[in-house]
Formats: structure tokens, C-alpha cells, sequence
């Protein structure tokens, strides 16, 4: 048992940061194959007709991993990772919701695989469904990060991944991955988590989550 509490002790940003991915990704992927044959809803505008397909955004696209293992790298301390735990457990299970009941998809353009560019791409739509849209977990998942790393690390790290992060917004759209309101959705979620967890006092939280708590209670009771 002690060395089990001293392995979470000097590794829990890598244990937390891990198992988070793990139910990120699992659960995003589970959600898809469960609303695949679903009614669809579509959010193009004529802004997004107007966007150009640059494949070569693909690997910009692909840095939203790596952000997202980088923000527990930065919490110093195993009540750190639990904060971030639960500010990356809302992100998750939040757009789901939207996923299942308010489900969107994107009409992918075709083709030809003629270089590694194009192989990339490939590989990004095989891997995921072209739904999962609104919001983007892309964004939301990108712009939490970066939030949590400008406010736990250097600001130089920081700013750098607050530039990726808009960045990455925009390879979304060049690789046709998503609208423009699914962006700007998940912009906002990751933010508005953010705000919640690292910059309202800890009593505000609690007294809400409380109240929310309350509510429950009495419509059950009704």
C-alpha cells in the first residue's frame, strides 16, 4: 500500500493524464459507433463553403494529443491533478450529451491518396466517424489545456500553446473535420470549464454543486 501511494505521489500527473486520455478516447469512440446509423443534423453556413480543403493541416490536427497530455504534466501536486481530473472529466462527458441528442455530421469531400499528406488524412477520417461534431472535443480539449498550462506553467509555454490552440480550430476546418459553430461551441465549453473549476472560489462551487444536489432531491421527492 505504501508503494502504491508513493508511485501516485511522483507519478500521478502521468497515471491522471493517461487514464484520461484512455476515457476520452474510448468513450468518444464508443458514442460513435453507437449513433452512426442515427438521424443526422448538419450546422453549414456560407462561411464554411467558403473554407478551403489544405490537407496539410492533418498533422496540426493530430497536436491536440500530445496538448492534451501536456496540461497534467504541469500540475505539481496530486490534489493539482484531481482539479484538473474533474475540470477534464466535465470536457468529456458534456459533449457527449450533445453527441447523442443533438447529433451532426460532416460531409466529407473525396479524394485521391496520391502522397503521405493524403495517406494522413486517410488514416484521420478511417479512424474517426465523420460525426461527433457539435461541439468540437477538438477545441474544447485544446483550449482547456492550454488555459490550465498558462496558468500552471511559464507563460512563454503558455502563449505558445494558446496560439496552437486557434491553430488547431482552424485545421479542423481546412481538413473539413468541422463547422465553423462547432468550433466556436467548443472554444466556449473549454473556457467556460476552465473558468468553473480554476477561477471560481472553492465555496461558490461547492454551494452550487450543492444546490444542484438539493434539486435533484426534491423532484425525486415529488
Amino acid at each position: 500500500m505504501k508503494a502504491l501511494k508513493e508511485i501516485w505521489t511522483h507519478f500521478h500527473w502521468l497515471i491522471m493524464g493517461l487514464g484520461l486520455f484512455g476515457i476520452w478516447a474510448g468513450g468518444y469512440f464508443l458514442v460513435s459507433s453507437y449513433m452512426i446509423d442515427k438521424p443526422m443534423n448538419t450546422l453549414t453556413t456560407g462561411l464554411d463553403e467558403m473554407i478551403p480543403f489544405v490537407p496539410a493541416f492533418s498533422f496540426v490536427y493530430l497536436t491536440v494529443y500530445w496538448m492534451f497530455l501536456l496540461a497534467p504534466f504541469t500540475s505539481p501536486t496530486p490534489r493539482d491533478s484531481l482539479l484538473l481530473a474533474r475540470a477534464y472529466l466535465t470536457l468529456i462527458f458534456v459533449p457527449w450529451i450533445f453527441f447523442i441528442f443533438y447529433p451532426v455530421m460532416f460531409h466529407r469531400p473525396d479524394f485521391d491518396v496520391n502522397n503521405f499528406t493524403m495517406w494522413t488524412l486517410l488514416q484521420i477520417y478511417r479512424a474517426d466517424n465523420p460525426i461527433n461534431c457539435f461541439p468540437s472535443p477538438h477545441c474544447a480539449g485544446a483550449m482547456l489545456s492550454t488555459l490550465i498550462i498558462l496558468d500552471r506553467s511559464s507563460r512563454k509555454l503558455g502563449l505558445f500553446a494558446f496560439v496552437l490552440t486557434f491553430v488547431i480550430g482552424a485545421s479542423t476546418l481546412l481538413i473539413k473535420q468541422h463547422y465553423i459553430l462547432d468550433v466556436v461551441a467548443g472554444y466556449a465549453l473549454g473556457a467556460g470549464i476552465y473558468y468553473f473549476y480554476y477561477r471560481m472560489p472553492s465555496f461558490e462551487v461547492q454551494t452550487y454543486f450543492r444546490r444542484v444536489y438539493q434539486e435533484i432531491q426534491q423532484r425525486i421527492g415529488q
